[in-house]
């Protein structure tokens, strides 16, 4: 979670934060909704909590010396310093737009499937519906509004709709500022540690949905899953090497 990537996972927190603080008005006991929130925000707070204390430190360790003011390092004088934000930026170049250039082509073209993959499932995550299929029949209750609670128990396909949700937006987030902002080789890597997009390549091999594509149809499914073996043995030798995505 000290990563930076790590914080998105605080998106997941503050999606039901901000929607429980959007129904106290609607509510008939605001007051036991508001409690509802606290472990909610607690949680959300651990998260910034990892990232926000090494700063401090930080801080501490390289910018409180009075005496060497001249020759404190520039990241100390920002409003919000921050050395994360600092060795980033000067030492990596990171930065949006920095690495789009002609000489990273390559490896934009190397992170491609995986921003794809990843956007392409994070946007079915956030629109898909309902599937009727795995509801079982006879469990609706009339008297329970999922879209007025998210947080109740609700039948298996609005519930796993909501858990699909809230974890498809962190998804979707670490590919846009992978495109615009990371050293884009990376997102190869922090993939790994996102669900949707397994859900979603496991919905496609249920459906046996195919493609077009150079004049015959493909499995998508299969022709992702192949890739997926085939690109960590490669990967397994590159990062041996010392070579993007390491």
């Amino acid at each position: 979670m000290v990563r930076s990537n790590g914080l998105l996972s605080g998106l997941i927190f503050a999606y039901d934060a901000t929607w429980r603080l959007g129904t106290l008005y609607l509510s008939a006991q605001p007051f036991g909704k508001l409690l509802g929130v606290v472990p909610t925000l607690v949680a959300g707070s651990l998260i910034a909590v990892g990232f926000v204390v090494p700063q401090y430190v930080a801080w501490l360790e390289y910018c409180t010396d009075n005496s060497a003011a001249e020759t404190l390092r520039p990241w100390c004088k920002k409003r919000v310093p921050s050395i994360y934000a600092w060795v980033q930026s000067h030492y990596w170049d990171v930065g949006f737009l920095r690495y789009w250039t002609i000489s990273n082509i390559p490896l934009f073209i190397l992170a491609a499937p995986m921003l794809y993959i990843l956007a392409k499932s994070a946007i079915w995550g956030l629109t898909r519906r309902t599937d009727s299929k795995i509801i079982k029949p006879g469990k609706r209750n009339s008297k329970i509004d999922p879209s007025n609670n998210p947080g109740i128990r609700t039948p298996n396909g609005e519930r796993a709709r909501q858990i699909i949700v809230r974890l498809a937006i962190p998804q979707l987030a670490v590919a846009v500022m992978a495109l615009t902002g990371y050293h884009v080789q990376i997102i190869t890597r922090l993939a790994s540690g996102y669900p949707v997009w397994y859900w979603w390549l496991a919905s496609m091999m249920s459906e046996n949905r195919e493609v077009e594509l150079f004049g015959r149809k493909w499995r998508l499914a299969r022709v992702i899953s192949r890739w997926m073996v085939l690109y960590a043995i490669l990967q397994g030798g590159l990062f041996a090497s010392f070579l993007p995505p390491a």
